[in-house]
């Protein structure tokens, strides 16, 4: 099997699926699989707390506006999640938002200032940089959750300057429960499915079994093998699609002025949230979800710093691989026609 190699990063390692081959060397902290972006997080939670860093359940723990919910309840196992950024606290999680990198040159100032831990969120940022460094290996930790980009059953990533974490995150991988994680990479499967049906089954008992499957992600730590498998086969493809899908909206919607407030290149977008003011906002949004793709009003930060933060609304776009062609030309020309 190829291993994707990242062009800044290390290899990554997932026990049961190429735990055997041997560790990079390459600049960079050591990395690896895990089981989700979730238990990404609760590894880096766990290791701060065994360090000293986060010393008790009541410890702030500075975290941007408007993640997942899923995202604040599982720091809540280890430290008290806040969005003040006054707060006098000792970590800080800095969320590369849609994949357009933070201001990590203003973030690593200030953080070092009041004595904090970067933690990159990298959830949305596979393949983004900022001035020239990968996201993920700016901080003192990072996390990835790979299966919000493409279908790989659930999958993410942690990597940590700090020495003493790669043997630790090996230990508590090594002794995750292999049933957890069937049952979740399972009903992951027959949930995705579902939702992809015209009339999906029971959707009330799927929301169900979701939230109780969700609440497992943190303590379901080792990565399934087909998962990485999934990813390692399909992640070079999307990202192509993704990158020729930003160009192709960039090179059609820059002239309107939708696009002004992100980087052009150096970025692989989750999604494109376009500057877009009411009444075409509302407007665009509905005309969008009435051709079938899937548009919302959501939040982004113009100054991409968490702790001076300065959200607007935006109209969140789809480019992933699934746009490509027919897609793309029905999102653009309702754009134009807005």
């Amino acid at each position: 099997m190829t291993i994707w190699r990242f062009e800044q990063g290390p290899r990554f390692d997932s026990p049961g699926a190429s735990a055997s081959a041997p560790r990079s060397t390459s600049d960079g902290p050591n990395a690896r699989y895990v089981g989700s972006g979730k238990a990404a997080i609760a590894l880096i939670l766990e290791h701060l707390r065994k360090t000293g860093s986060l010393p008790g359940k009541m410890t702030p723990i500075l975290m941007p506006q408007w993640l997942g919910t899923w995202v604040y309840a599982q720091t809540l196992l280890y430290g008290f999640p806040t969005i003040d950024p006054t707060a006098r606290s000792p970590v800080v999680f800095v969320y590369h938002q849609y994949g357009f990198p933070q201001n990590m040159d203003r973030i690593l100032d200030i953080a070092s200032s009041r004595s904090m831990v970067v933690v990159e969120d990298c959830a949305h940022a596979a393949d983004s940089r900022f001035r020239g460094r990968r996201l993920g290996t700016i901080g003192a930790y990072a996390l990835f959750s790979y299966s919000k980009f493409l279908f790989c059953h659930a999958l993410g990533g942690v990597q940590s300057t700090d020495p003493t974490f790669d043997s630790f995150a090996a230990d508590r991988v090594s002794g995750s429960s292999r049933v957890m994680r069937l049952f979740v990479n399972g009903f992951k499967l027959v949930d995705e499915w579902n939702a992809d049906r015209d009339r999906p089954i029971r959707p009330r008992a799927f929301d169900r079994v979701r939230q109780m499957a969700y609440s497992l992600y943190g303590d379901q730590l080792a990565p399934g093998a087909r998962a990485v498998r999934l990813w390692e086969d399909k992640w070079p493809m999307e990202r192509t699609a993704r990158l020729a899908n930003y160009a192709l909206l960039r090179e059609r919607a820059d002239a309107k002025g939708l696009c002004d407030h992100l980087e052009p290149t150096d970025v692989v977008p989750y999604a494109v949230p376009l500057a877009v003011s009411e009444p075409h906002a509302s407007k665009l949004v509905d005309a969008l979800v009435a051709r079938g793709i899937k548009a919302g009003r959501y939040q982004f930060d113009y100054n991409r710093c968490l702790f001076e933060p300065d959200f607007r609304p935006c109209v969140l776009v789809p480019i992933h691989s699934g746009m490509t062609g027919d897609g793309m030309e029905r999102l653009l020309d309702t754009v134009k026609a807005i």
